[in-house]
């Protein structure tokens, strides 16, 4: 008996091993597929770590590094297998044990922020460039390029500079660049969770569902944790220490992003409440996102917290109803 669940644990390898050096090959030869493979990547280690165990999910992710480097670029395949395996094993490891969506979010935001670092690193390396250098040049090219055609059409220089800089400070966007790639970590964390809880669950793996976003809360810990870092980031600024003010910038860029998805599940809340169709309560949240009212939407989301008005985090609410 033991014998034939064995045989049948290295068949379901092999076979999820060959679905994922396809995914790895694909997904590096064709640019488009890069964005898809991004949320399939993880899969295959994720349901082989689920249905038998991290010993045949790690054996999986070495043979894909190994067979994808004989198809494409090494170091590119090496680098998603691993990276992305990894991700599949924190999703699967969640899920085998149960955990709780906070931790499994809080799992997949570690993992998709090291993947993202690996990811500029290794392309770095294959290129001989620093990707991000590049891209914040290119960036600065084209602002040059908007500038040179409204000199032409009899806007000053100095107007120009003034508008442009009250916009798009080239410095600034360099210093906030760390929290511009957890912002990228935290919303591609919830949708691998999202897609590969659906994908689960089309496999016939038990999974806890996905609740609607009109649900999503911070939770105590969360909030601590984000409100001292905050707080420390002012500490250390005001003492004027090196790079003081870059920590400040990042610790409340993240800070706002993560209070401003609360304040748009608090808007999702109550138009779902309303009746609204699921498209308008898209349309109006996408509006919301891109228009000036998003620090509004911020202090939504953090007065929530405060009074906990929708009433979804049981742990802050008494025996008596209250809080």
């Amino acid at each position: 008996m033991n014998g034939d669940s064995n045989k049948r644990a290295v068949l379901e390898t092999v076979f999820l091993t060959v679905i994922s050096v396809i995914f790895t090959a694909v997904g590096i030869s064709v640019p488009l597929f890069y964005f898809v493979g991004v949320f399939l990547w993880p899969l295959p280690a994720a349901i082989i770590y689920i249905k038998h165990n991290a010993k045949y999910s790690i054996a999986s992710i070495m043979i894909t590094a190994a067979l994808a480097s004989t198809l494409v670029h090494p170091l590119s395949a090496v680098e998603i297998a691993v990276v992305y395996g990894c991700i599949g094993i924190a999703i699967g490891y969640s899920i085998k044990n149960r955990e709780s969506a906070f931790f499994t979010l809080l799992l997949l935001f570690a993992a998709t922020f090291i993947s993202s670092m690996m990811t500029i690193k290794v392309y770095s390396l294959i290129s001989g460039h620093d990707i991000i250098g590049d891209t914040i040049n290119s960036f600065e090219q084209s602002l040059n390029t908007i500038k040179d055609t409204y000199i032409k059409y009899g806007i000053s220089k100095k107007e120009l500079d003034t508008i442009l800089k009250s916009v798009y400070d080239i410095e600034i966007i360099k210093s906030i660049i760390p929290a511009i790639l957890a912002i990228y970590s935290i919303i591609e964390a919830f949708l691998i969770y999202i897609i590969s809880n659906r994908v689960f669950k089309r496999l016939g793996i038990d999974v806890e569902n996905v609740k609607p976003f009109s649900e999503f809360y911070i939770p105590s810990q969360l909030s601590f944790a984000m409100m001292a870092i905050v707080i420390l980031g002012y500490i250390v600024s005001s003492m004027n220490y090196n790079s003081s003010d870059q920590y400040l910038m990042n610790a409340y860029l993240i800070f706002s992003f993560i209070f401003t998805l609360d304040g748009l599940a608090v808007v999702s809340y109550f138009l779902k409440y309303r009746k609204f169709p699921k498209f308008i309560i898209f349309i109006i949240e996408a509006f919301l996102i891109i228009s000036p009212l998003t620090q509004i939407i911020f202090y939504i989301g953090l007065i929530d917290y405060i009074v906990n008005f929708r009433r979804l985090d049981v742990k802050r609410i008494g025996r008596n109803g209250r809080l």
